[in-house]
């Protein structure tokens, strides 16, 4: 009897955990940055005309490929699940560490990052928000450094 009341809570636990992952966003896709219903702040002169992020998302797996100062892809390897990432990239004065938290909060992803660079740290959180239609998706940025803080909103639509 233990064992069947065992097999089936562990059952339960099982399509729970499915339920709750297929509530979640799917942030999959090709999202282009609508520079006019951005907020970019002092970032606007360094963005490129056409900027395109790749999302590929399979809770709890999120690959986000971007383009880079430079013009070079920077891609990320995240989880959706509260652990920390780190993610090596060649920066001015050499390798850097950015170390990425990201975790659900309601429908909303909450990212927490840490880069360390010649002069510091930068600190970011980000909260991203998919529209209802599944067609727009919000990034609420801020960050902190040694050189100051700056806030931006970047509004991408799936392509």
């Amino acid at each position: 009897m233990k064992s069947l009341i065992s097999r089936t809570l562990a059952v339960l636990a099982i399509a729970g955990a499915a339920l709750t992952a297929a509530d979640k966003p799917n942030y999959s896709g090709d999202w282009k940055l609508n520079k006019a219903k951005s907020e970019l702040g002092p970032m606007a002169d360094r963005m490129p005309e056409t900027v395109v992020v790749k999302i590929a998302h399979d809770e709890p797996n999120l690959t986000v490929s971007q383009p880079g100062m430079g013009g070079r892809n920077q891609e990320s390897k995240l989880t959706t699940d509260g652990k920390e990432t780190v993610t090596k990239r060649q920066g001015p004065q050499g390798e850097m560490a950015i170390k990425t938290m990201a975790k659900w909060e309601g429908d909303d992803l909450a990212l927490n990052t840490s880069i360390d660079f010649g002069q510091g740290t930068m600190t970011q959180t980000e909260k991203w928000t998919l529209s209802e239609d599944k067609k727009v998706l919000t990034i609420h940025r801020k960050a902190s450094s040694p050189m100051g803080d700056m806030e931006m909103k970047q509004v991408l639509e799936k392509q």
